[in-house]
């Protein structure tokens, strides 16, 4: 078996050589055709050195000496041929969610955006503002919903609380998507109020980090049980709950295989560029609509991105400047000459590592 590493995918990804670059056969062109759209649906966007925008170690780690923006997101998604991306709010910047909110309103046709608003080191989970806190990201922040990190507090049981109804009655009223990072011995709790409140689209981030070694699957068989609810979809995220690690973590392929059997591709969604050649190229029981689904489709069903109008883009001069630059260099300026960031696939694969 060809063990790939991950800076030589990432280099495949980058120079567009595609499967073959890293020694995997490529699927034939009847089920490799080109796809109309990827979204990236797991990826944050931070800013350091900058007093609009403060931030502070979140207690999972230093802060890193880089800003990743919005401009070498974009810049990223031009080189990798991504339409759109769906940001979730990077917790160096905690509750303050105006990065983000303010990356949206400058780029409403690319970005889509996930808060943080409850859990570890953000409100209680139990406030009882949050539902009218929630109704001001999306009505005037236009986030999409909530990012939910039950996984950081791994003895808590607010998930399910009776105190954080109000809060998913609100998700509801605003068709509100929740992304969910959770632990398997927590899934349980997700399912309780993914039957109590259908209304609340609920993406599981990192395939619900279930544990493929462990006996009987921990949290495995829970997790295909949620096919049974309609508002349940999933990020084929298979880094994480891989166990040998070696690209392009063929361990996880029966378990993908039985989650696309259960869900289907109208409820899988492709996660980040890391994972972008396995599911595009590799994955052998994706057919080519599938695929279409799963990079694509099943994302726009939930996340919407309206269209800039040409008057719009002839306002924005100052995007087109910004994305040069980036494509240009690996490690540049800001326009404003402050902060230091890096583009390119090496600091995508290390904001992988560094944000699950």
């Amino acid at each position: 078996m060809t063990v790939i590493t991950r800076r030589k995918l990432m280099r495949a990804l980058a120079t567009g050589f595609g499967a073959s670059a890293v020694g995997i056969p490529a699927q034939s062109s009847s089920t490799s055709k080109r796809v109309f759209s990827i979204v990236d649906t797991h990826g944050h966007i931070w800013i350091l050195n900058d007093p609009k925008y403060p931030v502070k170690p979140s207690g999972r780690g230093q802060l890193p000496d880089y800003s990743y923006t919005a401009e070498a997101l974009i810049a990223d998604m031009a080189t990798h041929g991504i339409s759109h991306a769906v940001m979730s709010q990077a917790r160096y910047h905690g509750k303050d969610n105006s990065y983000l909110i303010d990356s949206i309103r400058k780029y409403p046709d690319k970005i889509a955006g996930q808060g943080l608003l409850i859990g570890l080191g953000l409100y209680s989970p139990e406030d009882p503002e949050n539902p009218a806190r929630l109704e001001t990201l999306m009505k005037e922040g236009r986030l999409s919903g909530l990012r939910l990190s039950p996984i950081y507090e791994p003895q808590q049981t607010w998930l399910n609380s009776r105190e954080t109804f109000p809060l998913w009655r609100k998700a509801e009223a605003l068709r509100a998507i929740f992304n969910v990072f959770i632990a398997p011995h927590q899934l349980l709790q997700l399912g309780e109020m993914a039957a109590r409140f259908p209304g609340v689209r609920i993406v599981i981030d990192h395939f619900g980090m279930i544990d493929i070694d462990e006996p009987g699957r921990k949290g495995f068989e829970t997790l295909l049980s949620f096919e049974k609810y309609s508002n349940v979809y999933c990020k084929v995220h298979l880094n994480d709950p891989s166990k040998s690690k070696e690209i392009p973590f063929r361990d996880m392929f029966p378990f993908l295989q039985r989650l696309y059997e259960r869900y289907g591709p109208r409820r899988l969604m492709y996660a980040h560029l890391c994972e972008l050649l396995i599911i595009k190229e590799i994955v052998p029981f994706f057919t080519s609509e599938d695929r279409d689904w799963i990079l694509g489709r099943t994302a726009l069903t939930l996340w919407k991105f309206p269209r800039r109008t040409r008057a719009e883009m002839e306002l924005l001069p100052e995007k087109w400047d910004t994305l040069r630059m980036c494509r240009s260099n690996d490690v540049g300026s800001r326009p404003t000459g402050e902060t230091k960031f890096r583009v390119g696939p090496p600091v995508i694969g290390e904001a992988l590592r560094r944000f699950r």
